[in-house]
């Protein structure tokens, strides 16, 4: 279990900034797989078991819970840019709901392998404020460690 927080504008027309500066260029796995969501303005509320399918694989679920910190301030990217404009008006500050599932062979101690899929369900802040369309983000990947 985790809890991710980064703070948001809370007063738009004040002359002091709020919003947590994204230090790094991405927050891939931080705060969640599918990549729809930067480390500013948001609280992450994440869940997640690890099972062994055996001598070499394993399957993580994880389950991401997401709210924007501050309806005052944008939504963004996880490259840090604005993915959604600030809509103060909105009733719901919940972005959604991601499942994220991956299984991972360790092939040997260089070489591991996996796949996944990851699907955002649209909550009610995104469903108010863009078309609020579930994302499906199927992926492959493989690591060598020297």
């Amino acid at each position: 279990m985790e809890y991710n927080y980064a703070s948001g504008n809370k007063n738009p027309n004040g002359s002091t900034w709020s919003t947590h500066d994204q230090i790094y260029p991405s927050s891939h796995d931080k705060m969640d797989f599918g990549d729809q969501f930067g480390w500013r303005n948001i609280r992450d509320l994440r869940v997640g078991v690890q099972e062994k399918l055996g001598r070499r694989w394993t399957l993580n679920q994880v389950i991401d819970n997401v709210w924007l910190a501050s309806k005052y301030d944008a939504m963004y990217a996880s490259s840090g840019a604005i993915s959604v404009s600030a809509h103060p008006n909105v009733t719901s500050t919940h972005a959604g709901t991601e499942l994220e599932l991956i299984a991972e062979c360790k092939q040997n101690k260089h070489l591991t392998y996996g796949f996944g899929w990851a699907h955002l369900f649209s909550g009610a802040f995104l469903s108010q404020t863009t078309p609020g369309r579930d994302y499906n983000y199927p992926f492959a990947y493989s690591t060598y460690v020297f």
